[in-house]
């Protein structure tokens, strides 16, 4: 395993050559290494204990091989300085996230090891990769903490309507700017969906929307405005779920009025 990721690197580093732009050399080393790296993490959780230095030796190896290649660095750099210019963590905790996340996509996909997951407990003696990702939840999650919502099926009608959104791409100093100008969102909108969410470890999370129907006044020039909210409690686990049970409440709202619809969230 470790092998194949320092071939990997040798073969990356002969790019420099070509002198191709640094942004695009940084892209193709996290596809063509970090893609293979983290395809083996995930099951490298059961290492992590008491023999880690003796075990993962030849990956942590390569891992440093990794960093050393997507920076430029010399060989002689030290290591917490290839830590500092690369952005990368420390093997073991990059071990239990990809392994986290290997848990989670499972229970989110229904799979046999996302039901045993979410059935078990914990219990055992510790040497289970499973053991890592058990506790890293246990501190990031809330008490009331019961399931990963499951994927949902998404119609093949919104999918074709999502290629036809004109996203825009740029910083938030450019979408002020055509914001100004009248070219990044509609200029006479009939309807205006306002969305927040909120999320909080202690508190729970937040959502709401306000709806202005600019069609429905506009003899006498005054909007309707419809101000709707949810109050969640701690059945949510981010600010991204809040902001998406947000846009759903002013959605189910305007469901029925099908106008042009600019929808601001914060």
């Amino acid at each position: 395993m470790a092998k194949d990721i320092r071939t990997r690197c040798k073969l990356i580093r002969g790019l420099r050559k070509y002198r191709i732009p640094y942004k695009t050399y940084q892209q193709i080393c996290q596809g063509f290494i970090g893609g293979k790296l983290n395809y083996y993490l995930p099951w490298l959780a059961a290492e992590i204990g008491t023999n880690m230095r003796k075990t993962l030796k030849p990956i942590e190896i390569a891992y440093r091989d990794y960093m050393r290649t997507y920076t430029g660095c010399f060989p002689s750099t030290p290591i917490p300085l290839l830590h500092a210019i690369s952005g990368f963590p420390l093997l073991k905790d990059k071990i239990i996230t990809e392994t986290t996340m290997t848990v989670l996509a499972a229970q989110a996909n229904g799979t046999i090891l996302g039901r045993e997951y979410t059935a078990w407990h914990g219990e055992g003696d510790g040497w289970t990769p499973l053991g890592e990702v058990w506790k890293a939840l246990k501190e990031r999650i809330p008490e009331s903490y019961e399931a990963v919502h499951a994927r949902v099926n998404i119609s093949a009608q919104t999918l074709e309507g999502l290629y036809k959104v004109r996203y825009h791409k740029s910083n938030r100093q450019q979408a002020i700017k055509k914001h100004r100008k009248g070219k990044l969102l509609p200029v006479k909108p009939d309807v205006e969906i306002w969305t927040d969410g909120s999320y909080n470890l202690n508190n729970g999370g937040g959502a709401a929307a306000l709806l202005i129907d600019h069609k429905r006044n506009a003899e006498d020039k005054t909007p309707d405005e419809v101000e709707i909210g949810s109050k969640l409690g701690q059945s949510v686990t981010s600010s991204y779920e809040c902001e998406i049970i947000a846009l759903n409440i002013g959605l189910e709202v305007a469901i029925e009025r099908l106008f042009k619809i600019g929808i601001f969230t914060l």
